[in-house]
């Protein structure tokens, strides 16, 4: 369809305060037609009509300003990462999926490396063998050679993928070669750097290398900006997306005569052929890759003697500076290798969106535009006049009230956007107040009977009733999340709330997205990766992509590495099994239960249920220390699983009057218990309170308690696969992960909530990934925890073979085959 050419008259916006007259009039003759006749301009409530309408239209006009200046803040600048909109070199690049991508980022972060192949070994699946052709002055030294092949490692192992590593790193060895010609040149170009671009070019088609792009020439080949940064994110340019160059049988000698003739300035190549440095065998034809695997490459010359490569013109041939040779050839090496710019600098280099900052949330009062005679704008009436004239005004300014003050919210809303479309954590509110003072409506304070605090105080209470706040907070992080193609339903989660009230719950699941949205370009570029073991990981966010995301979606707390024990530990707490709890009646721990005589005469009437709390922040230490000192559970430093969850729920608690100044707490641990004492206190506010305490110090235990450990199969892996533990299966080592979790919180002793995760973990990991899932106990988490820290600590040794890193893999992977149940679910998808 061709676009019209004329240019639009009388838009709907232009119209708008024809549009809103015209309505206002038909409401008016619809609502008070019989006695309001009159409707020409001159009247008083036209007059007002008008000038409410005006006020409309500069509503609409605020709210049509571009996005831009809207999100704008007054600094004159938009947070972007605050409004969750990432920059495009934040959420297009993805960790190295392909061995091209491998080679990519290896290749961008040594320059001292010309050229790598990364492939797959055919020992176990995941793992790579790499080899690497570096500079000639790199590979002439045995330690410069191992420090390379440390950080090839060291690179590798920042950027690996979920069950995948290297195998071994080996250096190709060169097979250098010397370049003979005589040429015929003409024109005027510089003979050094026509000799450059021979042994440049001559070098690439006998040894291929990498080239990189710049953005022109990306934009050039019709590139869109997510196609800029498609695979790793590189630090020097955007390399071109072509596998480095495979290892070739041969080199024909007869394309280069055509590849130098096509260089500018070169008329003739009247002779050419190569020879072999080491044994001086010359080559005219063909010349054949070494079997022992090294790499042919062309030499360039070092001394002004080993220059062997003459160009003349009309029989003069040129005397050429070697340092000018060399000069011009890195000038060469430099455009088709790492660029000048870094990419950090070409992000930098783009311009983002900005925007003005408008003030959007600004009021001007429509009493301000009113005729002098009305006397409500800022000349007011003049005092000589009769007090009913003053009143009358008051009166029309209090009238006016009912419409400018919901157009004063209207605005300062719209000034805030910014603050409702961000991660602000501590937003509270989506609809917002200004009460209309002296500064933006004439001596309207005079109106305020209890004061403007008081009255602001009062509409705030009054928006508050109407900001639907935990609706409507959902539904914009919801729209921020769709911008990325992602979704965060919590429907799920919500049915295993053991933990908050519904108000709590509601903005825990805020809590929830605003992670998401926080984390989200993590999640998306390193949903496939795995932890560097070359790292620290233990109590760091050195974790899987796998992990981060199934902690988020499950509603985790905490998500990196740590142990799940610590929570107990710490304050050196003991969970004992149920069956457990009634033996130590027997032992150093007396346990007072109260009597059946006890429950049917004491615990029905004089004991009650507690006045409970719920209370979202945690105990400080002082509270926690008071507990230990009077519940007596917590006295003898132990408490039953049952209680994990029964501790949560306030019907298990009672509180009873024993004497005039005593006062006990009663409990039931769990289901098939009796009701036992707790603590006795001299009053009963202090009663309700350490019973309040206690629940949310259990609340605390649980969620702290929760979590995840994803153990990757292959770096457990022996160097010799046959010589590992003589249990271990087959399938064992090959693209397989271990999921633990604890078993005695609330949530995880819910087997509907075990099924929640491991659903969860199932839908995110890699589709050739198989899953084991473990559900451990207090004491096997507390064994498997210091096993797995302790392997943690020696793998980030630099020797994989080490006796006593593969002694505590062993004991994992024993640990690992007899814990797991026959109702433990292994998944590929």
């Amino acid at each position: 369809m061709i676009d019209q050419s004329f240019i639009e008259k009388n838009k709907p916006e232009e119209r708008l305060f024809e549009i809103l007259r015209k309505e206002g009039i038909k409401l008016i003759q619809e609502l008070c037609g019989k006695v309001w006749t009159d409707y020409n301009v001159h009247d008083p409530g036209i007059t007002i009509l008008e000038q409410v309408c005006y006020a409309m239209t500069e509503l609409a006009y605020r709210t049509g300003f571009d996005v831009a200046d809207i999100l704008t803040r007054e600094d004159g600048k938009i947070d972007f990462e605050h409004q969750a909109i990432f920059a495009p070199h934040r959420i297009f690049p993805n960790q190295a999926l392909t061995p091209l991508d491998y080679e990519k980022l290896i290749l961008d972060s040594l320059p001292e490396i010309e050229n790598i192949w990364v492939e797959k070994s055919g020992e176990i699946s995941g793992l790579y063998r790499i080899k690497i052709r570096a500079e000639k002055n790199i590979s002439q030294s045995k330690a410069k050679t191992q420090a390379l092949i440390k950080s090839v490692k060291q690179v590798f192992c920042k950027s690996r993928n979920l069950c995948e590593d290297i195998s071994d790193v080996n250096m190709v060895k060169n097979r250098y070669c010397r370049l003979y010609a005589d040429i015929e040149v003409s024109g005027h170009r510089n003979p050094a750097h026509i000799l450059a671009q021979i042994y440049d070019q001559c070098a690439t088609l006998i040894s291929p290398g990498i080239t990189y792009n710049s953005r022109d020439d990306l934009i050039q080949q019709g590139k869109t900006q997510d196609e800029f940064f498609t695979g790793p994110l590189l630090e020097h340019g955007f390399m071109a997306d072509t596998p480095a160059a495979r290892k070739q049988a041969f080199v024909n000698i007869s394309d280069l005569p055509a590849l130098i003739l096509s260089i500018k300035g070169v008329v003739s190549v009247n002779s050419l052929f190569l020879e072999d440095c080491q044994t001086h065998e010359k080559y005219y034809d063909i010349i054949k890759q070494d079997e022992s695997g090294s790499i042919l490459c062309l030499e360039f010359p070092e001394e002004e003697d080993h220059i062997f490569v003459t160009l003349s013109k009309r029989l003069r041939q040129y005397d050429i500076s070697l340092n000018e040779l060399t000069r011009q050839y890195e000038r060469l090496k430099s455009t088709h290798g790492r660029l000048g710019i870094s990419t950090e600098e070409v992000v930098k280099s783009r311009r983002l969106p900005s925007g003005r900052f408008r003030d959007l949330g600004q009021y001007h009062s429509i009493m301000d535009q009113f005729p002098n005679s009305y006397g409500i704008n800022r000349f007011g009436i003049p005092p000589s006049y009769p007090e009913n004239e003053k009143a009358k005004a008051k009166q029309l300014k209090a009238y006016l009230l009912f419409f400018e003050q919901p157009m004063a919210n209207f605005l300062e809303t719209l000034g805030n956007i910014p603050d409702i479309f961000s991660l602000d954590p501590d937003l509270d509110r989506t609809s917002f107040s200004r009460l209309l003072d002296n500064t933006n409506a004439p001596e309207i304070e005079q109106l305020y009977v209890d004061g403007p605090e008081a009255c602001g105080r009062k509409l705030d209470r009054i928006i508050e009733q109407y900001d639907n706040f935990y609706d409507r907070r959902n539904r914009v992080l919801d729209y921020l999340l769709a911008l990325y193609g992602e979704k965060f339903t919590q429907n799920s989660l919500g049915a295993f709330n053991y933990y908050y009230s519904e108000r709590g719950l509601a903005r825990w699941f805020i809590k929830n997205k605003i992670k998401f949205l926080t984390y989200l370009p993590e999640i998306s570029s390193k949903r496939a990766s795995g932890y560097n073991y070359r790292q620290t990981s233990w109590n760091t966010e050195n974790i899987a992509g796998l992990k981060l995301k199934t902690s988020i979606l499950l509603g985790f707390q905490l998500h990196h590495s740590r142990s799940l024990t610590i929570a107990f530990t710490r304050h050196g707490l003991e969970l004992i099994p149920d069956a457990n709890l009634s033996e130590l009646n027997h032992g150093t721990v007396e346990i007072q239960y109260v009597t059946p005589g006890d429950i049917a005469e004491r615990i029905e009437t004089p004991f009650q249920r507690i006045e409970f709390k719920h209370r979202e922040k945690n105990l400080n230490d002082t509270d926690i220390q008071s507990l230990f000192k009077k519940i007596i559970f917590l006295k003898s430093h132990f408490l039953n699983e049952s209680s994990m969850k029964n501790g949560l729920d306030f019907n298990n608690y009672r509180i009873g009057q024993i004497s005039d100044d005593t006062w006990q707490i009663i409990f039931k641990p769990h289901a098939k218990s009796r009701w036992c004492y707790l603590s006795s206190h001299r009053h009963r506010d202090s009663a309700i309170r350490s019973a309040n305490h206690l629940r949310c110090f259990i609340k605390t235990l649980n969620i702290m308690s929760e979590g995840m450990h994803l153990v990757e199969h292959l770096l457990l892996r022996p160097e010799d696969i046959s010589r590992g533990p003589s249990e271990t299966p087959d399938d064992f080592f090959f693209f397989r992960v271990s999921a633990v979790f604890p078993s005695w919180t609330a949530r995880c002793a819910n087997p509907g909530f075990r099924q929640l995760a491991e659903e969860t973990v199932r839908i995110n990991a890699p589709a050739h990934i198989a899953v084991d899932f473990y559900w451990l106990g207090f004491q096997q988490m507390l064994e498997f925890e210091i096993l797995y820290h302790d392997w943690l600590e020696k793998k980030k040794a630099e020797k994989n073979s080490c006796p006593e890193t593969q002694k505590l893999a062993n004991r994992i992977v024993r640990f690992l085959i007899k814990h797991k149940s026959r109702k433990s679910t292994t998944c590929f998808l």
